[in-house]
């Protein structure tokens, strides 16, 4: 599955175990901002053998957020639920979830559509 030290942090020997202990603790806004923080983060968030870390922080609320529609992965369901940017102008501003369009739109993207 995963090598025994974690790529994602180069120039160091954390290992995975480590690494799934911290990320455990991290809400899925937090893993978002984490994914978009360089390329080997990312590759290893977005990899479909870490959506078990998506799952734990998704079930880190009080009542668990709703489970995963089977049409998202892990990562685009954080990022529709909890980011907070136009989908379609990439404004980060007011924006609202249109659940059926799986998008996240501000007023002004909503009226053009």
């Amino acid at each position: 599955m995963f090598p025994s030290c974690c790529s994602c942090c180069p120039n160091t020997h954390i290992d995975f175990n480590c690494i799934f202990q911290i990320f455990g603790y991290l809400k899925p806004r937090d893993l978002l901002h984490l994914a978009r923080s360089n390329k080997a983060l990312r590759s290893f968030l977005m990899n479909r053998s870490s959506a078990f870390i998506w799952k734990k922080a998704r079930n880190s609320f009080e009542p668990p957020f709703p489970d995963c529609p089977p049409d998202l992965s892990e990562p685009s369901y954080a990022n529709l639920a909890f980011s907070h940017h136009c989908h379609r102008c990439l404004k980060f501003t007011n924006t609202r979830v249109l659940w059926q369009f799986r998008a996240r739109y501000c007023p002004s993207c909503t009226t053009l559509m």
